[in-house]
This record gives C-alpha cells, structure tokens and sequence, in this order.
C-alpha cells in the first residue's frame, strides 16, 4: 500500500541521516581525474572545490531525486539493496564513494565530448552519451570493480544511482556554464549540450 511504502521510506531516509561522517570530505571525482576541454577544466574545477561532508550513500538516500526509485523499489526484490545503502560499513562506504567517483569522471567525460564534438554527429547527443556508459560494460565495470560486494548484483541499483549522478552533474555543469558565459549567451540542452550565442 502508499502507506507502507511511504512509511518504509521514511525509514530509510531516518537511517540514511544517521551514516557516520567521513573522517574527511569526500571528493567529488578520483583525484588522478583530469578535463581535456577549456570548459571542461573551468566547470571541473569549481565543481570538485565543493566536496561532499557526507559519503554518497548519505547523498544519495537524502536526495528527493534519487528517493523516488527508493520509494518503487518498495515490496520488490530491489528493496534489499536500497536498504543496504544505510547500513553499510565504514569500509564498504569508502568503497561506494570511490564508484561514485569513478562514474561521475565516466559522465563528465561524456560531457565534454558531447560539447567538443559536431553538432551533427550523434556523440554531439549527451543522452547517447549516457546510454552507451550503460551498454559498452562501463558502468558494469566500474561497479564491480569499486562497489561493495553486497551492491555489485544489483543492476537496478547501479542504474539508479548513474540516473542520480547523470542528472545531478549535468545541472551543475550547465548552471556553472550560464554563470561563466554572459548574459548574450545562453546554454541550451536539446538532446545533448549546446553552448548557444543569441
């Protein structure tokens, strides 16, 4: 029922505040991770200045958007590894944090090819981008190396957190990129990224 799900929600995300702090703030991408673009080093750089003070678990479970799949998995099979989320060791934390990097890198990759490439070419589409991270066995790879072992079956999972962080690292690049340009430049997102002068 609503009830039960809404209830058991509320109890992932009252378990979620409770993630024991990192000993220091967690970056944002692996710290060897380095833009190949202009705009991708002007965007990168004020991104990662602001590191996290929690681990991405706490992040992710805090975030509305990412509690909307929390709320579906509800009386699934995927409910497990939601609740795992919350309940992860100190090690298996720093282990979800270090995936959680290493997917953010992948994204912004795409990112700036998607920028840097022909307007008519299909790797100028950011959604096809995105879509091929999933299909070519980059995010599988990235979670069987980097995530906990209890995480690492769950394709669900994987998928949600990569929907989370595509869409959460995508807005905060256009939104430093609108700040960066004047205002006689716009950025528009119409099936990809397009820096846009009017």
């Amino acid at each position: 029922s609503d009830t039960t799900r809404s209830n058991q929600l509320n109890t992932w995300i009252s378990e979620g505040a409770n993630i024991v702090l990192p000993v220091d703030d967690v970056e944002q991408f692996p710290t060897n991770y380095s833009p190949y673009t202009q705009n991708g080093r002007r965007a990168f750089n004020t991104i990662k200045a602001n590191k996290l003070t929690r681990h991405f678990a706490a992040v992710l479970i805090a975030s509305e958007d990412f509690q909307k799949w929390m709320l579906l998995s509800v009386s699934t099979p995927h409910a497990r590894y939601f609740a795992l989320l919350s309940k992860l060791a100190v090690c298996d934390l720093k282990l979800l944090d270090k995936g959680c990097q290493m997917i953010q890198a992948a994204i912004f990759r795409e990112i700036e090819e998607s920028l840097e490439s022909p307007k008519n070419s299909i790797r100028s589409s950011f959604e096809f981008c995105l879509f091929r991270i999933q299909i070519d066995g980059t995010l599988d790879e990235i979670c069987r190396m980097n995530f906990p072992s209890r995480l690492r079956e769950s394709t669900v999972l994987r998928c949600c957190i990569f929907d989370y962080l595509a869409v959460t690292l995508q807005s905060n690049f256009i939104h430093f990129m609108a700040l960066y340009y004047d205002s006689s430049t716009q950025i528009l997102n119409n099936g990809g990224l397009s820096l846009i002068s009017v």
